[in-house]
């Protein structure tokens, strides 16, 4: 019989940075899967293509997520949630900077896949939740960062709107942010989540 690990001693402040950077972290995986609706025409546009083909930047992120989240998560239980976590942050950076500089349809697809890989991070951080928040603070926790979800997606509606608003409107700006946010989030989890 296997229990769950039993959290460090109740401290509050500890708890609610983690559940800072967790929920940072889980914000910017429903950003990346509603960032790029707003920007299909203008990504379909840019590197003439059809809309059937300019589709795939949302698909592949989709389809990347349904392989690697079970996977990944698997894998945080074998080998470590903080540095898989921290592996899946990396790969969401990289893949957001790859989306953003993309010159062709094939290279967006490629950074999108990547991005997609990070909808690991909300089953992982929710798992890191409950070995490190306490049993009193648990239900509030796993309620945050589930929120934050809700929230980043709207953000990213919103964000990539304005970004992109205007004569001169560039879509890779909507990627740059995306870019920021997902490294802001990676400093988070590695100077606030214990190992």
């Amino acid at each position: 019989m296997s229990h769950a690990p039993t959290p460090p001693a109740a401290d509050p402040r500890r708890e609610t940075v983690i559940v800072f950077a967790l929920s940072l972290a889980a914000m910017v995986v429903s950003m990346m899967q509603t960032l790029p609706v707003p920007i299909l025409g203008l990504i379909r546009t840019d590197l003439g293509t059809t809309t059937a083909g300019v589709s795939w930047v949302t698909t592949a992120t989709l389809l990347s997520a349904a392989v690697f989240t079970p996977l990944l998560g698997r894998f945080g239980d074998q080998h470590g949630k903080k540095p898989t976590l921290v592996a899946v942050l990396g790969v969401m950076v990289a893949g957001s900077v790859v989306a953003a500089l993309a010159t062709s349809l094939p290279l967006l697809i490629l950074g999108r896949v990547l991005q997609g890989a990070a909808t690991a991070i909300f089953p992982l951080a929710l798992s890191v939740l409950r070995e490190e928040v306490g049993p009193q603070r648990l239900p509030g926790a796993m309620s945050l960062v589930s929120g934050t979800l809700a929230f980043g997606s709207g953000l990213a509606l919103v964000a990539t709107g304005l970004l992109t608003s205007g004569a001169d409107a560039d879509y890779r700006s909507a990627f740059w942010m995306a870019t920021g946010f997902a490294a802001l989030a990676l400093l988070a989890v590695v100077f606030l989540v214990p190992a």
